[in-house]
């Protein structure tokens, strides 16, 4: 997955905050799933210490499948709703 330097930032930052704010299509789950993969493959986080949440139940199965694809091990994804349930 190539990500552009602006998408590669918010990837590797540790230090602060990230918001994402872009057009439909711009590639913000890319580089949420990255940065994910970031957390537990490069500063080992575990599965269980990663929340996902969104507020659509299409978006949080989509996002799930597709880090799944990466044959690892997936947090919880799911909706905000699902959650606070």
């Amino acid at each position: 997955m190539d990500l552009d330097e602006y998408q590669e930032a918010a990837r590797l930052n540790q230090d602060e905050k990230v918001l994402l704010v872009a057009p439909p299509g711009s590639g913000k789950t890319t580089v949420l799933l990255a940065k994910i993969k970031f957390l537990m493959t490069d500063l080992n986080f575990s599965p269980k210490e990663i929340l996902v949440l969104t507020f659509s139940r299409s978006a949080s199965v989509n996002m799930r499948v597709r880090f799944e694809q990466q044959r690892l091990v997936a947090p919880f994804f799911g909706t905000i709703h699902a959650f606070a349930w």
